[in-house]
């Protein structure tokens, strides 16, 4: 076979069999890195020998590094100087404190037991430095411990990666500008300068390049993505090695800064991380050797159990000290520190630029076998005995019952209130209109402001670590459905549910989050009618086996402090279950009805009914402009005539001087005529609309139109709407 076609088959091969196992890691809940360094060392030529990144030459190399500078650009997008502005004095300690205990007292371990220069063992000990939330975002998902060691872990992976990073970088930097000769400190100081400016030039003019929409929304991914690969690539061509710094530095700038479009591209770069890491991890583990790791011997084992038995326990008490962490929180952050997939990537990417050019005495591949060791040591020992160990310290939390509200408007509001009331459990709403959202913080809820479709960083806020259920409740159920499935990265998914106006019909396809209360109206009516009082919500204590209380919908029952929503047409209610009801008057048009009238014309009224009509609802509503009025439907029914059909006229409009919707039936029975006038106030719109529809459905029917014209009165009129409101 021609070299190029090996190439390409490693490539290939490496890239499918990476994401398959990256797809069966999560479906099994088990360590990623774990499955991808296994099979890189079974298909390589350690093992089957059907991967053969040799094959690559040259090339392995620029991939790598390219590879690598994208993940760390994606990294980068993901900072949150908020979250860390506002994290716990543990974390910061952590971030400045805690990085250079590791990375010196790694440094002292390496060199004491391997006895080489200083150079390498600094460069050793900054790979170990980061966790990263790739690997302890899965570990705390998994054994779910108290929100305070869930927030101080969690925290600590995401914000890590960076300081991490920009330390091995400059460490990388250090010792390939000693290799060079005599210039080594002006080398040094040329890389990590010219990485920081052009980083923060790049990063800046992709953010300016977002903010002034250089390009379609359809191509901002790929117009992104391009401007990071530019960076790299001008910063590779001014000054070898600086492309990384570069880019992971233009990531920090724009996730600072956080664009519009910076949750698209998140996912983007995400869904591009996940391949390129399949890719990297397939073709670096490929090459490792296991000779190398059993010319560690017994001192690697040592230094290993050294490492792991002191380093992060010091980190943890110097960093923890007067924080009122107990002893048993002290001892399992202690031991929880696993490694993950930026030191892999890092230690083989300097193991391969090193190679030709090392210092004498400098051993590039002492490096990446002892980071490899350090990754498999933790992710194996730590992953597989964190969740015992959280089990016997008595740190691990009960099975998260809370809910997260995606919605703040009044029935969003009324439905959190009652799971927090009875689940003993305060229901989280998010949503981004800032004047719901303080409405319902005055009502005592807990509340945060923001898109509720960017989990990633919402998912580490404290005040949702205790939320396992989501009920999304905004007013457009595809977006509902979009947020499901982007929690369900983050929450079981049986536990996601959605208001929906399409049931479970849509069998053709595979959907996000379970579809409840599906025969309602849009959320924002019901809030409407809740505000107006024309529905409302009632809580009901089951005694026994019998029906429900009249006219009601069953929405939310809660049994032994679990809160589940209803829907089914007959829920299994037993005694002790508390219900959520939902009362509804059962018909816009009834209460327009109720409010309005009804009047018996003459035909020759009724060919311009507008001027009878109105002047008869004046004498309820005396601040009625009736020449206004008039002439604003006639000017209406000149654009969009107002006659449905079957001698049904819905003529209607707004009225500012109404305190309420109001509908008024004029009737010719001796032809059959139904004039409907409608009339609202601007801020009832949502409402006027449901009433015009719920005519239009009610007079399509034959046997309905001759029961409104045969009514000897108003109250069977409005009792004939309240009755088909409900069936």
């Amino acid at each position: 076979m021609p070299v190029s076609h090996h190439a390409l088959l490693t490539l290939a091969l490496a890239l499918s069999i990476g994401l398959i196992l990256i797809v069966v890691s999560r479906r099994l809940k088990l360590p990623t890195l774990v499955f991808l360094l296994g099979g890189g060392v079974l298909c390589g030529p350690e093992g089957l020998g059907i991967l053969d990144p040799e094959s690559l030459g040259g090339f392995l190399p620029v991939i790598v590094s390219l590879a690598v500078g994208i993940i760390l650009f994606e990294g980068g997008l993901t900072l949150d100087i908020k979250g860390y502005l506002t994290g716990s004095t543990v974390i910061k300690r952590l971030l400045s404190v805690g990085v250079l205990v590791t990375w010196l007292g790694v440094t002292a371990i390496v060199q004491f037991f391997f006895n080489v220069g200083w150079d390498m063992a600094l460069l050793t000990g900054s790979l170990v430095i980061v966790t990263g939330p790739t690997v302890i975002a899965p570990l705390l998902k998994r054994i779910r411990v108290q929100p305070r060691l869930h927030h101080i872990l969690q925290w600590e992976g995401v914000l890590i990666d960076a300081v991490g990073v920009f330390i091995a970088l400059l460490c990388f930097e250090w010792v390939t500008a000693q290799a060079g000769g005599g210039q080594a400190l002006v080398n040094f100081g040329v890389r990590a300068v010219t990485g920081m400016v052009l980083g923060l030039a790049g990063g800046w003019a992709i953010y300016l390049a977002l903010k002034w929409r250089l390009a379609p929304d359809n191509m901002v991914n790929g117009f992104s993505l391009a401007l990071a690969v530019l960076i790299f690539g001008l910063s590779e061509t001014v000054q070898s090695e600086a492309g990384i710094l570069a880019v992971t530095v233009a990531g920090l700038v724009v996730g600072w800064k956080r664009p519009v479009d910076l949750q698209k591209i998140r996912e983007f770069k995400g869904e591009l991380t996940e391949l390129l890491i399949g890719l990297l991890f397939m073709l670096l583990s490929a090459r490792l050797e296991l000779a190398r790791f059993e010319a560690l011997g017994v001192n690697g084992l040592i230094a290993l159990g050294v490492m792991l038995l002191t380093v992060r326990p010091l980190s943890i008490a110097l960093c923890t000290w007067g924080s009122g962490l107990n002893w048993r929180e002290k001892t399992f952050l202690g031991w929880v520190a696993p490694r993950g997939i930026v030191a892999a990537s890092m230690a083989s990417l300097f193991a391969l630029a090193l190679a030709d050019r090392a210092a004498p005495g400098f051993d590039p591949n002492f490096v990446e076998t002892f980071t490899y060791s350090v990754i498999v040591s933790t992710v194996v020992l730590q992953g597989f005995t964190a969740g015992a160990l959280a089990w016997l310290l008595k740190l691990r939390q009960p099975v998260p019952k809370g809910w997260l509200v995606l919605g703040a408007h009044g029935f969003a509001r009324s439905v959190a209130q009652f799971l927090g009331r009875t689940t003993g459990t305060p229901a989280v709403i998010i949503d981004r209109n800032q004047r719901e959202a303080a409405q319902a913080a005055r009502e005592g809820a807990t509340t945060i402001v923001a898109d509720a479709l960017e989990p990633e960083a919402l998912s580490t806020r404290q005040e949702l670590v205790h939320c396992g259920h989501l009920l999304a409740l905004t007013e457009n159920s595809d977006l509902n459905e979009l947020a499901c499935h982007r929690w369900s990265e983050f929450l079981p998914r049986d536990n996601l549910h959605r208001w929906s106006t399409d049931g479970s019909a849509r069998h053709h396809r595979v959907t996000h989050g379970t579809p409840v209360w599906t025969e309602l109206p849009r959320p924002g009516l019901i809030a409407g009618e809740l505000a107006t009082g024309e529905s409302s919500l009632e809580e009901f204590a089951v005694a026994g086996p019998g029906p429900l209380p009249a006219q009601t919908v069953p929405l939310m029952f809660v049994r032994d402090g679990h809160a589940r929503p209803v829907n089914t047409a007959k829920p299994d209610f037993r005694k002790g279950d508390r219900v959520l009801l939902l009362r509804r008057s059962g018909s816009y048009l009834a209460g327009a009805l109720a409010a309005g009238g009804l009047l018996d014309l003459p035909n020759s009224e009724m060919q311009s009914p507008y001027t009878t009509l109105i002047d008869f609802l004046r004498r309820s509503y005396p601040a009625l402009d009736p020449e206004a009025l008039a002439e604003d439907l006639r000017t209406r029914a000149e654009s969009f005539p107002f006659d449905i059909g079957h001698g049904v006229s819905v003529p209607h409009g707004y009225a500012p001087q109404l305190p309420g919707r109001v509908c008024l039936l004029g009737r010719d029975k001796s032809f059959g005529a139904l004039t409907f006038l409608v009339l609202s106030p601007h801020s009832d719109a949502d409402s006027h609309l449901a009433t015009l529809g719920e005519i239009a459905r009610m007079c399509s029917a034959p046997e309905r139109r001759q029961a409104l014209l045969e009514a000897n009165d108003l109250s069977t009129i409005v009792a004939l709407a309240r009755e088909f409101g409900h069936g």
